[in-house]
């Protein structure tokens, strides 16, 4: 019996730590979003509509994106953000509702995944 009451209390542990950092990551997550929508969100140039073609000089590749390490980190570490842009920029959804969702299939997706590893 000791040894189920060392393993819940490491399982508690585990928990809350996980909790903590889930916290902190949202909090983190949303300062960015806010200072992100003041700065980029307000004025986006309009996006390209559907049809239009791209004139061959501006077509890029698949590895032009490395052409851009300030956009790969944006994707790499704030992916809620950046979704939630290119929705407001295509008009599928306002900046907001458009984090908040991508941010819960981003994180409640995986989330549970970390507390059986």
């Amino acid at each position: 019996h000791a040894y189920g009451a060392v393993k819940d209390a490491a399982l508690s542990q585990d928990a809350s730590s996980y909790v903590g950092e889930l916290l902190a990551s949202v909090v983190i997550m949303s300062v960015f979003a806010f200072v992100y929508q003041q700065n980029v969100i307000e004025g986006p140039p309009p996006f390209p509509m559907v049809g239009s073609s791209i004139p061959r000089r501006q077509r890029l590749g698949l590895c032009d994106c490395w052409n851009y390490p300030h956009t790969c980190l944006h994707v790499a570490f704030c992916l809620p953000v950046v979704a939630a842009k290119n929705y407001h920029a295509t008009r599928v959804s306002s900046f907001w509702p458009g984090c908040i969702l991508a941010s819960l299939g981003t994180y409640c997706m995986f989330s549970p995944l970390y507390c059986f590893g």
